[in-house]
């Protein structure tokens, strides 16, 4: 089952998928777009679609960025990055869970209903006769 992709708005980290989803598809080499690359083995088996060709050794390269922008800091940025796309990734296969769920549910409640409706009529059929 695929996740509506309008509910990524509503959840943890969902700014960065979407800018790396963005960079990625115009080629840049951004912070979000390599995160989502060294991401992608999940995000894909959740079923969010993501470019065939994705940046070679993205998670070396997320790393080399963050220390030319950040310095001392590429440390923690790259922890708190890679916290929040695998927040992202959690909340989105949680959702995708309840969905299915919901929409397993909704197939018991409709055989249910076929089936008592088909016992309706048997019970008319046998009265009638």
């Amino acid at each position: 089952m695929s996740v509506d992709h309008g509910d990524f708005t509503q959840l943890p980290g969902h700014d960065i998928v979407s800018a790396g989803l963005s960079d990625l598809a115009a080629g840049r080499d951004t912070p979000n777009a390599l995160l989502v690359a060294v991401a992608a083995p999940r995000l894909r088996s959740d079923g969010i679609p993501l470019p065939d060709q994705l940046p070679a050794n993205a998670k070396d390269r997320l790393w080399e960025l963050l220390l030319a922008e950040s310095g001392d800091d590429a440390h923690r940025r790259y922890n708190a990055l890679i916290g929040r796309i695998l927040s992202f990734a959690a909340a989105y296969e949680m959702l995708q869970t309840a969905q299915t769920a919901r929409q397993m549910r909704r197939s018991a409640d409709a055989a249910r209903v076929r089936a008592f409706m088909g016992q309706l009529a048997a019970g008319s059929r046998t009265e009638a006769t």
